[in-house]
């Protein structure tokens, strides 16, 4: 009767916990909440000269897009969804492949872009979209507080579970 009991508890255990994951598709490169998906957007005048550009990184619509010409880095931007709330905005890059293979990286801030508390004539950096630019948008991961309640609960589930159990034992010895 003692060894049904324990079994169960180890049942309960191993399905009110995460020591014992199971490893599936979703798992393998990304969590659920940091995962995205890519795609081919097609954003072309046609009237004008269109260009392939990517995105990547921390935006809502990760992925190439074909894109006029005059399209700026903040049009490219609102086109990929925007930054989401895990993004860092200070250290926008942009990789471009020149004529002779080399590659060249030209770092910005979101601030060079939008942002300027007063109007001025001052010169700000603001760089061309050129055809196969790759735009990259760093960040990290951000907890929250369901975040930090999700893996509270978690630990105390299984220390809840590893008490119980061992008061099982205790008591049928």
């Amino acid at each position: 009767m003692r060894l049904k009991y324990i079994f169960f508890l180890i049942f309960y255990f191993y399905l009110t916990t995460n020591i014992f994951p199971q490893i599936t598709d979703q798992e393998l490169g990304a969590s659920d909440i940091y995962r995205v998906r890519a795609g081919l957007y097609d954003f072309s005048d046609q009237g004008a000269v269109n260009i392939k550009v990517s995105v990547w990184g921390y935006v809502a619509r990760p992925g190439k897009y074909i894109v006029p010409d005059y399209t700026t880095v903040s049009d490219l931007l609102s086109l990929a969804g925007g930054p989401n709330q895990s993004s860092e905005m200070d250290d926008l890059r942009i990789f471009r492949t020149l004529e002779g293979g080399t590659e060249e990286m030209i770092k910005f801030t979101y601030d060079d872009i939008m942002w300027k508390e007063t109007i001025s004539v001052e010169n700000r950096f603001i760089p061309k979209l050129e055809p196969s630019d790759v735009l990259i948008v760093p960040g990290s991961p951000r907890f929250f507080f369901k975040d930090w309640f999700s893996m509270g609960l978690q630990i105390f589930s299984a220390l809840v579970s590893v008490i119980s159990l061992y008061v099982i034992i205790l008591e049928y010895n």
